[in-house]
């Protein structure tokens, strides 16, 4: 699944539901995907779930008893593991103790310790107990322990580490705001370590990607969100250095974030058009539209994108959910782009471009493009623009960059010209 560079920056729990979408899709066959499960999860905590995996692919009834045994032994740990915790988890579901636990971690270790006999290693088990039922599919439990080990743990290194299993088990359980706050927690203590910037370089680059979950799962795709994280300075780094394959989400969120009216729209979109101009290596219809529309100025390339990007919305894990909704909003982009360009435009052209029915672009232009004043006249076939600020704007953009191509073409043919004389 060479094709789908996202999978590289994902915990192994966080592939399965994209294993389960390429299912769904039909992208793979059911044998490809069967078997990526099993590798995925065989050095899991989750014997039972391999055993079944093991049994479609070899198209048998029975597994290999090591199965057995391995489920077994993790039935074991888990008793002794929640055992070694028990003491420490009932004096944290004490009332009185909740309510004298202050902000101050290393003032709760000194409360716990002379009251409670309750020692760093005894909290250090909630940790190995939260990462076991990670391990082993416990996504709930692994919630509730890792919580009640950050509370109290004062060393960073596993604070950091339990907030990334945390996040990752809010995920799974579809968690949306609770996974949107471990983000931004884990942000905090990303951006704190300064002492390696590879680790951290490498840190932020997994956060972009895990971010993708909450930000386009929740009830609605959290556009503006994700281009505050995204056009952060660093975080903007980390992309270009080490992700550029993200910039279809981020050209999603600019393009799909609302209204040209809106304050920030045209900054950010400038934005994205520099990072998809710096970017030489990749590339996809998402990003090609782009540029097409707002760079070259190229609208039958962009209506040759936009006639495709439904489809691979689709089929996009993140992106799926909200599929009709990305057309649409490009398909918006595309008219608004047009006539920041052209005062008036004739239908049949319009539609041919768009691939839209006649009925179905006046209703676009006339509900979501109201601020465009648009005089259409389908009796004739033609719509009239009356030119608002925006429109001005683009046209001074498209001016500069001319200008700014005939000053580059002339210092060009001078120095060319100085050359052959000398």
């Amino acid at each position: 699944m060479e094709d789908l560079p996202v999978l590289a920056y994902l915990d192994r729990h966080l592939i399965y539901p994209v294993l389960d979408f390429l299912q769904q899709t039909g992208t793979y066959t059911e044998a490809e995907i069967t078997q990526a499960k099993y590798d995925l999860l065989k050095d899991t905590n989750m014997p039972g779930h391999c055993a079944e995996l093991y049994k479609q692919i070899h198209k048998t009834d029975e597994a290999p008893q090591e199965f057995a045994e391995k489920e077994e032994a993790i039935g074991q740990q888990l008793n002794v593991l929640e055992s070694e915790s028990k003491k420490v988890l009932e004096v944290l579901e004490n009332p009185e103790v909740a309510t004298a636990l202050r902000q101050d971690k290393a003032q709760n270790m000194t409360f716990l310790r002379d009251n409670h006999d309750i020692s760093i290693e005894q909290i250090n088990v909630l940790y190995k107990l939260g990462q076991f039922d990670y391990n082993r599919g416990n996504y709930v439990g692994a919630v509730d322990h890792l919580y009640h080990f950050r509370v109290l743990s004062t060393d960073q290194k596993l604070v950091t580490s339990a907030t990334w299993g945390k996040l990752a088990s809010e995920i799974l359980t579809a968690n949306w705001e609770d996974a949107l706050s471990e983000l931004t927690k884990l942000r905090e203590y990303i951006d704190g370590e300064n002492d390696d910037p590879i680790a951290q370089l490498r840190s932020r680059t997994w956060l972009l990607h895990w971010a993708l979950f909450p930000l386009h799962n929740a009830e609605s795709p959290k556009h503006n969100e994700l281009q505050e994280l995204f056009f952060t300075p660093a975080y903007m780094n980390a992309l270009q250095t080490s992700a550029p394959h993200l910039l279809r989400y981020l050209t999603v969120a600019v393009i799909a974030a609302g209204s040209p009216k809106a304050g920030n729209y045209n900054r950010r979109l400038r934005d994205l058009i520099r990072a998809l101009e710096a970017e030489k290596v990749y590339s996809d219809p998402f990003t090609k539209f782009a540029l097409a529309l707002y760079s070259k100025y190229d609208f039958e390339g962009a209506s040759n994108l936009l006639n495709q990007l439904g489809q691979i919305a689709a089929s996009d894990y993140f992106l799926s959910s909200s599929a009709e909704a990305v057309t649409s909003s490009f398909t918006v982009a595309f008219i608004e782009a047009y006539f920041r360009l052209h005062k008036t435009a004739d239908l049949t052209t319009l539609t041919r471009l768009t691939h839209l029915t006649e009925e179905a672009l006046v209703s676009i232009i006339n509900s979501s493009l109201e601020h465009l004043n648009a005089d259409i006249d389908t009796e004739d076939g033609f719509i009239e623009i009356i030119r608002d600020v925006s429109g001005a704007q683009h046209l001074h953009d498209v001016i500069q960059r001319t200008k700014n191509l005939v000053e580059r073409t002339g210092t060009l043919q001078y120095a060319m010209h100085k050359k052959l004389a000398a």
